[in-house]
């Protein structure tokens, strides 16, 4: 089950992959005339982010998505949030060795800690 999972990650991730190599910087940043519509930057920022927090919740064993860092940098340089994505991909690739599904605890609401 954890190789099926990561093997969706790395194909989700790839797609993310296509967009960077390709997309101008103007058009990463560029907001939609759409309300509530962000720039593609802030979409890739937002994804990448909600994968740094989980590697850092393994490692910790606590999971809390509202204490991701974002960073601006990945937001508005599409080269920078390729660095990261790699890093990512690096990272899911340590995954594929293990056998269970790590286990870790997670905020989800203010002061309740779930499993």
């Amino acid at each position: 089950m954890l190789q099926q999972i990561i093997e969706q990650n790395f194909s989700q991730l790839g797609y993310i992959d296509g967009i960077l190599r390709q997309v101008s910087a103007a058009d990463y940043q560029k907001v939609l005339a759409l309300p509530g519509e962000p720039s593609v930057g802030k979409h890739v920022r937002h994804v990448l982010g909600h994968y740094q927090q989980l590697q850092q919740g393994l490692q910790t064993g606590m999971l809390d998505y509202r204490q991701r860092e974002r960073q601006q940098l990945i937001e508005t340089n599409p080269l920078a949030a390729l660095g990261l994505l790699q890093q990512q991909l690096d990272w899911l690739a340590t995954l594929a060795g293990c056998e269970a599904i790590p286990i870790f605890h997670y905020q989800c609401a203010e002061g309740k800690g779930h499993s």
